[in-house]
């Protein structure tokens, strides 16, 4: 089962409250009748709140799932939604965090979605790329692979190569009969390589990438050496030329880490704007940060309707190296 964390969660107070009880001169067993068992039904009823609140999140964490596994990363879970309906999709969860879905029918399943519709930082990156406009082939990078749906944006001799540390997830995109068919039905030349992105890229030539998009910070804990000086350093090495592209998905519900890459942008010099797209049936409202060395993708007027400045000179940025971050000073307020 998937119940090991709950119940361990629970067997603490369990414990605690049990030791109570079987000591007799514990605040459960010692003053008069009405003060001990007032303390014993607030202690039970504390119990009670815990188990079924726990009991809750497992169940909400399950449901509908038809295919889960558990790794070293945790427990993620396929789940089939709106069963029947033309807007039927398949959906993929970490917990409560949602990392992506993809509709089932053959006419809507290249459809982009969530985080990723076509006016989001990234969608913008590699639909209005100079590249890209000019009817020229682009390289991208995908660090985080989802369920791949930056791949509904790939056409014919394009090359995309997706860094995934999670082999479960890895194996829902991949192979002769994947959950989600992003990868597969892409015109693209696609790649995926399994473990740490950024040993990977360390491993790697230069790639002459055209858009690097980097999407692994939307869950509660996020790989802090993705976003240092350093790791900045070897994206920069791995863009073909002064049009590449940086695109960082910085949605995040407790974190706010638009400071730390537009720190991060001016360490090198570079420009940071911010894309805050808006909600649409399937699409969800996202924020990404696209870093650029020159100004070529932000002239486009798509792209300069929809960003933001972000002022990469402000002082007092915490600029996170490999021997620094603090997550207390990026927390939402």
């Amino acid at each position: 089962g998937y119940w090991e964390l709950n119940l361990a969660l629970a067997g603490g107070p369990v414990l605690l409250v049990a030791v109570l009880l079987l000591d007799p001169d514990s605040w459960l067993n010692r003053g008069n009748a009405t003060r001990v068992w007032a303390f014993r039904i607030g202690a039970y009823a504390g119990l009670a709140v815990l188990a079924g609140t726990l009991v809750a999140q497992v169940v909400s964490n399950l449901r509908g799932a038809g295919d889960v596994r558990r790794g070293f990363f945790g427990v993620i879970a396929v789940a089939l939604e709106n069963r029947g309906d033309p807007d039927e999709w398949r959906k993929l969860r970490h917990g409560r965090i949602t990392h992506g879905l993809q509709f089932t029918s053959a006419a809507r399943r290249r459809e982009p979605t969530t985080y990723y519709g076509p006016k989001s930082g990234a969608g913008l990156a590699l639909r209005r790329h100079p590249r890209r406009l000019a009817g020229q082939p682009l390289r991208v990078g995908l660090v985080g692979l989802g369920v791949g749906t930056l791949a509904a944006f790939a056409q014919a001799g394009d090359v995309f190569r997706a860094y995934e540390i999670n082999p479960d997830v890895l194996r829902l995109s991949t192979g002769p009969d994947p959950a989600f068919t992003f990868l597969r039905d892409a015109p693209a030349e696609v790649t995926t390589i399994l473990g740490d992105a950024r040993l990977a890229l360390e491993r790697d030539p230069p790639l002459g990438l055209d858009v690097l998009a980097l999407d692994a910070f939307s869950s509660d804990a996020i790989p802090v050496h993705l976003l240092t000086r350093e790791a900045f350093a070897l994206y920069l090495r791995h863009l073909r030329g002064p049009d590449g592209v940086v695109a960082v998905h910085v949605s995040n519900k407790y974190l706010d880490l638009k400071p730390v890459v537009r720190g991060l942008a001016g360490a090198f010099g570079l420009r940071a704007v911010l894309v805050d797209s808006p909600a649409s049936g399937s699409v969800w409202s996202s924020d990404w940060v696209i870093v650029v060395r020159d100004d070529a993708l932000l002239r486009d007027p798509e792209v300069d309707a929809a960003a933001l400045p972000l002022a990469v000179n402000e002082p007092g940025l915490p600029l996170w190296t490999d021997d620094y971050s603090n997550l207390l000073l990026a927390l939402k307020r």
